[in-house]
């Protein structure tokens, strides 16, 4: 019961976190329709942004854990190897933030930008 409420606890403080990023200044100014979401983590408000992928990726992993508890699926399974993925790459998204390609590219951006392709890639 704890891990499957810490689960949907980090899930809520991503949905909050990042929705405070829509109309709190100075990330408001970003319009989410035609910019990235990393675009968040390159201003004064990143932490905001951070917390919420962070606890998103800790969040996902902490439900499927709760499954695997529950027996819904097994812990060799599609679905968690895609979540154990999709949480990895969430996590290196914090780790090296977006790149401003208008100055050239960099090992961190390309890596965040893998990273950002693959956790929306086949789900």
């Amino acid at each position: 019961m704890a891990l499957r409420l810490f689960g949907l606890a980090g899930v809520a403080v991503a949905v909050v976190a990042m929705s405070l990023l829509h109309v709190v200044p100075p990330s408001s100014t970003v319009n989410p329709v035609t910019r990235t979401l990393s675009e968040y983590a390159l201003l004064s408000d990143a932490w905001v942004f951070n917390l919420g992928v962070t606890a998103l990726a800790v969040g996902s992993l902490a439900v499927v854990g709760s499954l695997v508890r529950q027996g819904v699926i097994r812990v060799v399974s599609v679905p968690a190897f895609l979540v154990a993925v999709w949480s990895a790459c969430l996590l290196v998204i914090v780790a090296f933030p977006k790149n401003n390609w208008a100055i050239g590219p960099s090992m961190g951006g390309t890596l965040h930008r893998i990273a950002s392709v693959t956790s929306l890639g086949p789900y």
